[in-house]
């Protein structure tokens, strides 16, 4: 479906019928009138540029090498020569065929740090698709990371005693 398409297919629904021109006949779609033909080219535009620009930013990849560099760089060294843990709480992933470890939370991290990191995780999941496969490594910390930042959203809502009118919002809007 066209984004023309779609948009000409929801006009009804946000314009609402007092906008066509004439009572439309069963064989004849409803023809709109001139303020709302005006509104839905600008919708049009709007969203063809939002497409557009949403294009150029997903098509930003990553090499394999970099991919696993920032792993690497986002994990911490794993185990010790005595092979005990090195650090505690996190999960394990292989990085270049080590086992590392990838803590919680991710201090240091903010959140538009944490949404590149899960944007990067996802395009390498593609990029080294073999490596994926194999080791689950870019989906694991993706994963992780997705968690940290939901975790950190919900923790600022009951922090600042917006959760209980997070859910009676939620209620009312979803009855």
């Amino acid at each position: 479906m066209t984004i023309r398409t779609a948009i000409l297919s929801f006009a009804p629904l946000m314009f609402g019928t007092a906008v066509c021109a004439r009572t439309a006949s069963p064989q004849e779609p409803p023809r709109l009138g001139p303020e709302a033909a005006k509104a839905l080219q600008e919708q049009e535009r709007s969203l063809e540029q939002m497409t557009l620009s949403s294009k150029k930013e997903n098509a930003e990849t990553f090499s394999v090498e970099q991919c696993r560099d920032d792993t690497q760089a986002w994990t911490l060294g794993g185990f010790s020569s005595k092979g005990k843990l090195e650090a505690t709480g996190g999960y394990v992933v292989v990085v270049n065929g080590q086992s590392r470890l990838m803590p919680f939370p991710t201090s240091h991290t903010t959140i538009p740090q944490l949404l590149d990191r899960i944007h990067e995780m996802t395009v390498c999941e593609r990029v080294d698709a073999d490596f994926e496969k194999q080791f689950g490594t870019y989906s694991t910390m993706r994963e992780e990371y997705q968690s940290e930042h939901e975790f950190r959203y919900l923790n600022f809502l009951i922090r600042h005693n917006l959760f209980q009118q997070f859910l009676q919002e939620d209620a009312a809007d979803n009855k």
